[in-house]
């Protein structure tokens, strides 16, 4: 009885050994599907408060899989406002959305400046809608230092709506 008791338990440190290397592949896996490079396409402009511009931004995904989702849980290029501090201002920007199986290109991303002038840090991210934010997962998101109040400078590469 002695005997069967302790290859039980040799048979049970075993599966538990593999389950938690299942696990951390699994997690190693979630990760790498939320990866991303971004960049900004010219130069991002200077903003008027409580306008919507439309800024290229080169998206790559660097990911080992496609993006693929469902209707709920589409994946959306976004932002977030900081002051220059870094503390967050606003939350949950506009939407740019991800066609199903992209792996890189160039966006016109939907950026409203914030509603006071000054001086602010535009943070662009993606996100997993109703999953996560890509920087939640590990991703690293753009920070672009932006000047809301001044004027669009000639032949900026933005474009108001």
């Amino acid at each position: 009885m002695n005997s069967s008791l302790f290859r039980l338990r040799r048979v049970m440190n075993v599966l538990l050994i593999l389950l938690i290397a299942l696990s951390s592949q699994a997690v190693f896996a979630e990760e790498s599907f939320y990866s991303y490079q971004l960049s900004i396409e010219g130069e991002f402009p200077a903003m008027n408060p409580g306008q919507q511009y439309l800024i290229p931004v080169r998206v790559k995904n660097t990911s080992p899989s496609e993006w693929k989702y469902s209707p709920d849980q589409t994946i959306n290029l976004s932002y977030h406002w900081l002051d220059e501090k870094g503390a967050e201002v606003e939350h949950d920007g506009e939407r740019t959305t991800i066609p199903q199986g992209f792996r890189e290109g160039v966006l016109k991303a939907k950026i409203n400046a914030p509603a006071k002038t000054g001086k602010y840090i535009c943070e662009l991210d993606l996100v997993h809608e109703n999953v996560s934010w890509f920087a939640a997962k590990g991703a690293k998101p753009l920070r672009v230092s932006v000047t809301i109040g001044g004027k669009t400078p000639p032949g900026s590469t933005s474009s108001k709506f």
